[in-house]
């Protein structure tokens, strides 16, 4: 772990998906612009494989860097989860109601089955109403990471698609339409760093190389094919340039066989981006963001193999002009690719893609075949390039003009959206149910105009997304509870019984089928108190006996937020009474409230308050 300067005023949690470096890249050159406009922000990173790799390279724009082990910080520590592209973090953000911005780079790209529409749907309908992390875990387990990015994306506070060479308006399709929060920002490249310097070199960017589909031995076997194809490249090269080849410091320490005159370094952001800033050529996957740099820079790029499947769509993607054919694109774009020779149909699997890409990878490195010397043929004419600065010049402003153009479109700089975001309390996409405990007396009513009030209640509980949860006995609780379930809410009992035999036959317990989950203590009335009031948002109090008199007493002394309602008789009409003689605050004092109405009106209030605390 590294732990800088203390600040928590504000307090961010950063995490990017590990695969390869080009999300955290992105996030990096973020944190770095954030830092730029604000003085008051603690921004810690939580990440692991090459994510944390790169954002240790970085140290210095993270207060903290911990590895992930399976577990999340306290969530009262953030203000903010800002991720790129690692879906598990916004889920958690969301669940524990923080303000959540994703930011994707491929949002154009994810598969998304038109027929799982409707199970993502159902199980964000799920997770509304999810009690704990590991049941969020456990409802998405079965997931696959594409339709995961969907998720993230419709649970966030605010979603953030890169521009990515297209003027065109995202596709009008059905995960468009559902994305409400959805903006589209500008490329996230760090400019900072360009100079009018001397360039001297030949960079060779292989990124992160790892990612969970793409181990240390497939990571190799890459690396020893690009090292293959470029070998004559850079014997020619070497003489008038220096070449520098990048990539994750776990590959660069496995590396056994390097070129001639070639020097094997891991680079942080700003050494990466200072390295393309003076190279004459970059030799790199079509990976987003370091064509993107390249382009940004004036620096010239040549596409190597691709590594996954993600890697030649973003090729085909780099011309504005989308009638450009593949044999065109070549001639502003080089490249020594492996699908345009081979006619490889992409399959609809994605993982299954990833895995026909590395066994073609494979297999050519081992064979040397007419595929292989169709690529080295492609790499060896960079050598007419090398010798002819102005030549790489004009490639360079080719390749500007075709990716890049004259932009008819403003899109919205990611760092303002998050400055907003830390401003504001804006609701997120999809809200998660809060779950309200209620404590009284298991008494039935017996004015029925006071049932009906309580039965609408119930209704707007369900109405504004509300659960309920209830000690399992009969009386007021038990009315608005199940007045809410018949509105859409789930009704949640906590009862002290060992099971529910036992709870049958106790006469003030309300009956079983009445509720969606009921859990059985066993332990006594405390136990079950505590639990009950630990598992809510806020507890509702009306009437009572001794038994409310100590759930009050427990949701006091535990901070749970209460709200007493007067008027019903019992404890509750006597609880400002009791506090007096007591002469303590409580960690957050009860707001206490004289009729129905305002009860909605105050509940509301300090939901909405507590929402991103």
């Amino acid at each position: 772990m590294i732990d800088n300067k203390e600040n928590k005023q504000l307090r961010i949690l950063t995490s990017a998906e590990a695969f390869g470096y080009g999300p955290c890249s992105k996030l990096t050159a973020i944190v770095r612009n954030l830092r730029k406009d604000n003085n008051n922000l603690r921004i810690d990173f939580l990440g692991e494989k090459s994510a944390l790799s790169f954002a240790l390279q970085n140290n210095y724009l993270f207060n903290v860097i911990r590895e992930y082990d399976g577990t999340y910080p306290d969530p009262d520590d953030v203000d903010l989860i800002l991720s790129v592209m690692n879906p598990y973090t916004i889920l958690w953000g969301w669940f524990n109601r923080k303000k959540c911005v994703y930011v994707d780079s491929l949002y154009w790209f994810w598969k998304f089955e038109g027929d799982k529409f409707d199970k993502l749907e159902s199980t964000i309908d799920q997770l509304t109403n999810s009690e704990s992390i590991d049941e969020v875990w456990a409802l998405v387990k079965d997931i696959t990471g594409h339709n995961l990015h969907y998720l993230a994306h419709r649970l966030a506070t605010l979603s953030c698609s890169q521009y990515f060479n297209t003027e065109d308006k995202p596709r009008a399709d059905k995960f468009r339409k559902n994305i409400k929060s959805v903006i589209e920002v500008d490329p996230i490249i760090d400019i900072s760093y360009k100079d009018n310097i001397k360039r001297d070199t030949v960079l060779i960017s292989l990124g992160g190389l790892l990612s969970p589909l793409n181990r240390e031995k497939e990571a190799l076997n890459y690396v020893s094919l690009v090292f293959k194809l470029t070998e004559d490249f850079i014997s020619e090269a070497s003489g008038k340039y220096k070449i520098v080849v990048a990539t994750s410091p776990e590959i660069a320490r496995l590396i056994k066989t390097v070129p001639g005159n070639t020097v094997i370094t891991s680079l942080s952001q700003e050494e990466m981006l200072r390295a393309i800033n003076r190279s004459v050529l970059v030799l790199t996957p079509a990976g987003i963001t370091t064509m993107y740099e390249c382009l940004m820079y004036d620096t010239p790029f040549f596409v190597l193999p691709e590594l996954h499947d993600g890697h030649y769509p973003n090729y085909l993607r780099l011309s504005k002009n989308k009638t450009k054919g593949v044999k065109e694109l070549s001639s502003i774009f080089p490249n020594a690719l492996i699908n345009p020779l081979i006619n490889n149909t992409p399959d609809k699997n994605p993982d299954e893609e990833i895995r026909k890409v590395q066994s073609l990878i494979k297999r050519i490195n081992l064979t040397s075949d007419k595929t292989f010397r169709r690529m080295k043929a492609n790499v060896d004419k960079l050598i007419d390039y090398i010798s002819n600065p102005e030549k790489l010049r004009e490639l360079a402003k080719l390749q500007k003009e075709n990716a890049i153009g004259k932009r008819t479109k403003k899109n919205k700089d990611v760092v303002e959206v998050v400055n907003r975001l830390l401003k504001e309390d804006k609701a997120p996409a999809v809200k998660k149910k809060y779950l309200i405990g209620f404590i009284s007396s298991a008494l039935n009513l017996e004015d029925q105009s006071q049932e009906s009030s309580f039965k609408l209640f119930g209704k707007n509980l369900a109405s504004n997304n509300i659960n309920v949860a209830t000690g399992a006995a009969i009386g007021i609780p038990h009315i608005i509870g199940t007045s809410a379930k018949a509105s859409g809410s789930r009704l949640i009992g906590f009862s002290p019984s060992t099971n529910a035999l036992i709870h049958s036959r106790q006469l003030d317990n309300a009956p079983i089928n009445d509720f969606d989950t009921i859990y059985f203590r066993g332990d006594g009335f405390t136990a079950r108190s505590l639990e009950f009031i630990n598992s809510v948002d806020a507890i509702i109090m009306t009437s009572g006996r001794m038994g409310t008199l100590s759930e009050f007493t427990i949701a006091f002394e535990e901070g749970v937020p209460i709200l007493i309602l007067k008027g019903f008789g019992g404890i509750s009409d006597h609880i400002e009474e009791i506090l007096s003689y007591t002469n303590k605050v409580g960690l957050i004092p009860p707001t206490i409230v004289n009729s129905i109405e305002e009860l909605s009106e105050k509940l509301m209030t300090l939901l909405n308050k507590n929402y991103y605390k």
